[in-house]
């Protein structure tokens, strides 16, 4: 069995493989709904499974830590509100392989 090494931009390219959005759009400054989705489901990911600070993913997305703090907040509520949200959710984590 291979191990894959998960990084946020492997988080990201499989988000984007998931929603056909490009991952340079993924981590730009768009802020169109299903963009700012993906990206979101991003932020946790690398919170749930790769254990980064908010800082450090603020870092790797080129944003402020209180809008990773916000926007994980905001995810943990669309996940229990919205049933694609949780579907895409489970779709970038198969593609990353953590189910």
């Amino acid at each position: 069995m291979k191990t894959k090494l998960l990084t946020t931009s492997a988080i990201i390219q499989a988000a984007a493989k998931v929603t056909g959005k490009p991952s340079k759009i993924i981590r730009g400054a768009s802020r169109v709904a299903s963009v700012v989705a993906a990206r979101n489901l991003c932020y946790k990911i690398a919170k749930d499974y790769i254990f980064l600070a908010d800082r450090d993913i603020a870092s790797s997305f080129n944003r402020d830590r209180s809008a990773i703090t916000y926007s994980l907040k905001r995810v943990e509520q669309d996940l229990d509100q919205q049933k694609n949200y949780r579907l895409m959710l489970q779709m970038i984590k198969e593609e990353l392989e953590l189910c």
